[in-house]
């Protein structure tokens, strides 16, 4: 090699130091730079060779390549074969393999001439032979699906036509009279597809809210395309927007308060876009046939209002103006049956803001001049009067009865606060008397909730309900720790049995993960040796687990102490709770009220005594 050449490999010196190799003087065995700065000159050893990646033919691609080597001329054949062979699995279907080739003929498309096209959701349908079954059963279950469940798990999540027309069938069986402000046209599937893209994604996603990985992917690319239409193509379609409101509905759980906050502000500037929200009139389209609309605006304000009116977030509520007259459309047009159930809802929300509103005033303000008896007695007629105008078919609906309920706690809870309560505004029996009612209204919260929320394939509540939940087992923890004279807390826990509450919240909660945990996707994913992320809800078992224990060891202490001191001055009434939220601290609350199931957008802080 000649002087000054750069050799084919560097000295580990000259790769140490990133320097280029030179060879070194005749007669040398040092390259140029370590025998001028006369360093030892040691030659690396080759590194092997590196292994070639196989890149692995998904099944899709060998499918495929399949396809082209029979498109010579033998494919009718081969598909001839190929149903009869797969005949016995079809059962029902005694067709021969004449007709099966001819089924296979009209299911593709006529494409022009030169290499023939065919889509292979029609042609491989003798690979993946499955049965399309409507009737009544646990939604999704593992008859939904193609068989092969892999191909699901491993390539897109989003069900081919089969598979779609079984879940829409679904979600219009269990859960579309959960949320009754989206209305899903009865059609086929891909022709909801087609006319409505959103909807039909997110439908969708709801209707496999019990198969826990593919329910979580769905969902996540559903909020992606939802952010891109709206945000940067600009879209401002009702089909968006009623998409967007399932997704809030039924993916409440894997949304942080941030996200979930900001996807309820998008509702109402989709509403806005749509001439509906702040001072302008209806149109008259709106206030003909298409009742769609309408009932999307009052589904935004539903949502908004059950987020944060639980959460005593009432600087930022919806304004009420429009609701009136679009609730009296929708019950004078009657177009649907839901439509009743849609008012109800709405009415029932409105009253719960007006409690929320009139309570987030300070006592010694002009229009808390009333005493708050009265308030609360004024509150309790509108209840009443909503209560009684129900029919038989409302008055068994377990959301409207739970949303009346909570309402009912939210009129009696300030009870609790000195704030409302002393000596000089209250007496301290009128003040037991409606701690008791609160008490009441609780327990029939977690009796509706405790003896229906097993049953995992007939739901009775949105995902979203989760919120109204929080704020009730929120009070329960406030009721069962209250020291005031003549509050017994041993009597209170046998009427609440709250720590029975929690035990049953924690043992649902991991049903629910195990069932989500056996779904057909995640069941495939796991055949398959691709792990699915962790479910949403598996964070929040554990953190209600250990809020259990606190929890109790919290009731305990408090018990212990009123049986020493029974007759605790009412000075002293609120110490063993602020003792509560003290210990466990500002941040505990906020995980269970931000990072949980019901992550509302509020934090502890505005439950807390004052």
């Amino acid at each position: 090699m000649k002087a000054n050449e750069k050799r084919a490999l560097a000295c580990t010196t000259c790769a140490k130091a990133k320097s280029r190799c030179i060879t070194g003087p005749p007669g040398s065995d040092k390259c140029e730079r370590c025998h001028r700065l006369d360093k030892t000159c040691l030659s690396r050893t080759p590194a092997p060779p590196r292994p070639k990646n196989h890149v692995k033919r998904s099944r899709v691609a060998e499918l495929e390549k399949r396809l082209s080597e029979l498109e010579g001329g033998g494919i009718h054949a081969v598909l001839n074969g190929a149903s009869s062979t797969c005949g016995s699995v079809r059962t029902g279907k005694s067709s021969s393999s004449a007709g099966e080739g001819e089924n296979v003929e009209k299911s593709t498309a006529p494409s022009p001439p030169g290499r023939t096209r065919v889509h292979p959701d029609n042609l491989f349908d003798h690979l993946f032979p499955s049965e399309q079954d409507t009737s009544s059963s646990s939604w999704p279950s593992k008859e939904t699906v193609a068989s092969s469940r892999l191909r699901h798990a491993w390539n897109s999540l989003w069900p081919l036509p089969g598979e779609a027309e079984t879940m829409l069938a679904m979600y219009h069986e269990k859960v579309e009279h959960l949320f009754p402000f989206v209305i899903v046209p009865k059609m086929k599937a891909a022709e909801l597809k087609e006319k409505r893209p959103f909807l039909w994604k997110a439908v969708m996603m709801v209707a496999c809210f019990l198969d826990g990985a593919r329910h979580d992917r769905l969902g996540e690319e559903l909020l992606a395309e939802i952010g891109k239409a709206a945000l940067v193509d600009g879209d401002k379609s009702l089909d968006l927007l009623q998409a967007l409101q399932l997704l809030v509905a039924w993916f409440h759980h894997a949304l942080r308060s941030s996200r979930l906050s900001n996807l309820l502000f998008l509702a109402r500037s989709l509403c806005l876009n749509l001439g509906l929200g702040g001072n302008q009139p209806l149109s008259a389209d709106m206030a003909g046939d298409n009742l769609d609309a309408l009932r999307a605006y009052a589904g935004t304000y539903y949502l908004n209002t059950l987020v944060f009116t639980t959460n005593k977030r009432t600087e930022i509520l919806m304004n009420t103006n429009l609701l009136e007259k679009c609730c009296k459309i929708l019950e004078t047009a009657n177009q649907y049956k839901s439509d009743e159930h849609l008012v109800k809802l709405v009415q029932i929300q409105q009253i719960a803001q007006s409690i929320s509103l009139t309570l987030a005033l300070e006592p010694d303000q002009q229009t808390m001049q009333l005493p708050m008896t009265i308030v609360m007695q004024s509150f309790q007629d509108q209840i009443n009067a909503l209560r009684q105008s129900l029919s038989p078919e409302l008055e068994a609906n377990y959301m409207l009865r739970s949303h009346i309920s909570i309402a009912e706690v939210m009129l009696t809870e300030w009870a609790m606060s000195d704030r409302y309560c002393n000596a000089s505004n209250m007496a301290l029996t009128d003040r037991l008397r409606v701690l008791w009612s609160c008490v009441r209204s609780l327990k029939n919260v977690f009796f509706m909730r405790m003896g229906i929320w097993d049953d995992f394939d007939d739901p009775k509540f949105l995902c979203l309900h989760a919120s109204d939940l929080s704020y009730a087992l929120l009070i329960g923890v406030r009721l069962v720790t209250l020291r005031l004279p003549g509050w017994n807390l041993e009597h209170i826990e046998r009427e609440l049995s709250f720590g029975q509450v929690m035990d049953s919240l924690v043992a649902h909660l991991s049903g629910l993960v195990e069932r989500r945990r056996n779904g057909v996707v995640s069941s495939a994913l796991k055949e398959g040796g691709a792990l699915p992320a962790e479910d949403h809800i598996t964070g929040l078992t554990k953190l209600c687990a250990g809020l259990r224990l606190r929890v109790r060891a919290e009731m305990a202490g408090a018990m212990a102490a009123f049986k020493e001191e029974p007759g605790l001055e009412a000075a002293q009434a609120t110490g063993a709770m602020q003792g509560l939220m003290g210990d466990m601290g500002t941040q505990y609350w906020g995980d269970v009220m931000i990072d949980a199931f019901w992550n509302g957008p509020g934090d502890f802080g505005d439950f807390e005594l004052q």
